[in-house]
């Protein structure tokens, strides 16, 4: 008795995961996560002037290390995102789940933080992210 098993595609299959491979060594995989993060938090930012927008960004700081920055300034050079994003006494904020809720007695509308929520969601979501990319890496 002889069984013959024929296995097709195992030269794509290979290909592919060299491509992947190659991908997760430059860091192209994490770079994409990052995209969708800074998207994110430039979508829910204020924009008032669209300087804080504009300063929304990804930097690599080497070592597979990254950091999301907002460094903008006001009109006298003061920087502020970090008002926003964290609050202070006079500017409530919200929670990373609940970014527009606000527990006060005066019934404010809690400032959005756009930076964190925008981590929080992709933390959520990191599963269907990387689905995402693995599809496009073995079309």
């Amino acid at each position: 008795m002889r069984v013959i098993i024929s296995i097709h595609g195992i030269d794509e299959l290979i290909k592919a995961n060299t491509q992947f491979i190659k991908a997760l060594e430059k860091g192209e995989i994490t770079e994409q996560i990052l995209d969708k993060i800074v998207r994110s938090a430039k979508y829910n930012a204020p924009r008032k002037t669209g300087t804080l927008v504009k300063a929304i960004r990804w930097v690599k700081e080497g070592n597979g290390r990254y950091a999301i920055i907002c460094d903008a300034t006001n009109q006298n050079g003061d920087p502020y995102p970090n008002f926003l994003e964290f609050g202070t006494r006079f500017i409530p904020i919200g929670s990373v789940e609940a970014p527009r809720v606000y527990k006060t007695t005066t019934g404010k509308t809690a400032q959005m933080p756009f930076i964190r929520p925008a981590i929080y969601r992709m933390s959520k979501n990191f599963a269907g992210m990387i689905s995402d990319v693995v599809k496009k890496i073995y079309k």
